[in-house]
């Protein structure tokens, strides 16, 4: 846990409920938090750059309290929002470095093409500081982009693009594995929460962001359309988190995020 720690740079921060996460017990966050308290060595291991969920300064008891922790950060170029630290600007994204290979893959495959895709799913929120993992890559698009991604990644295919539908869920579907990472491509995605509610209306390109990780532009689902896809899915501990990092433009009492850059689609 220190090591993990240890690894957050100047200008970051990452959650208890992250480090937990990096850890491998993502039920431990209340642990990590005991373990930094007791922290040995603060000037390897920058406990004050540890925050809670929604970005508030809690747990640090070095001389100060959240006064200093907040100097701190602020001397690092560390960005808030009122008393709480803007997640979108400044949270940590750790993505595992085969999963990192397997997208930049995917990007520059698909770079320049005439394909409408976006990112979506726990890839596209870590990458926008949500509290989440990702283990898997899930490629937003439409029937149309579905089926040329089939061809650009034609050699890693296991699942081939065709129409699927199940209780929940329906979308021109293919599978795919790129450096042991499961890929995912779901052309014109709708999903409904139960059996008996109406279809939600497929993705909507113009809620696409662009941001940079890495120097590489990638394009992600809005937080605001990931939280409303999670609602419909009834996902609602994934929606909480999500809702959590809401900053911007008001949506049902809550602001939607600032991105890096938002660059027209070609």
């Amino acid at each position: 846990m220190y090591r993990i720690t240890s690894q957050i740079p100047k200008g970051k921060v990452a959650t208890y409920g992250q480090i937990a996460r990096l850890t491998g017990n993502p039920q431990a966050a209340r642990a990590v938090g005991m373990a930094l308290k007791n922290n040995p060595t603060p000037i390897t291991v920058p406990c004050h750059r540890v925050v809670g969920a929604d970005g508030s300064l809690v747990g640090y008891s070095g001389q100060g309290g959240i006064a200093t922790k907040r100097k701190l950060l602020e001397k690092e170029g560390v960005a808030f929002v009122g008393q709480k630290v803007d997640l979108s600007r400044s949270g940590w994204i750790k993505i595992d470095e085969q999963l990192e290979k397997a997208l930049k893959l995917i990007i520059k495959r698909l770079t320049g093409k005439k394909i409408n895709w976006f990112l979506g799913g726990s890839t596209s929120l870590a990458l926008q500081s949500v509290d989440v993992i990702p283990h898997d890559i899930d490629i937003l698009t439409d029937k149309k982009g579905a089926l040329a991604i089939q061809k650009e990644l034609t050699e890693f295919t296991q699942e081939s693009v065709a129409y699927k539908k199940s209780d929940l869920f329906k979308s021109w579907f293919g599978a795919f594995l790129i450096n042991d990472i499961k890929v995912e491509v779901m052309g014109d995605l709708s999903t409904r929460a139960n059996i008996n509610d109406d279809w939600g209306i497929p993705v909507k390109f113009e809620s696409v962001k662009y941001l940079v990780y890495n120097s590489t532009k990638i394009p992600v689902q809005s937080l605001k359309e990931e939280y409303m896809a999670y609602l419909r899915m009834g996902r609602l501990e994934k929606a909480n988190k999500i809702k959590s990092c809401l900053k911007g433009e008001t949506f049902e009492g809550k602001l939607l995020p600032k991105f890096n850059e938002n660059v027209p689609r070609n």
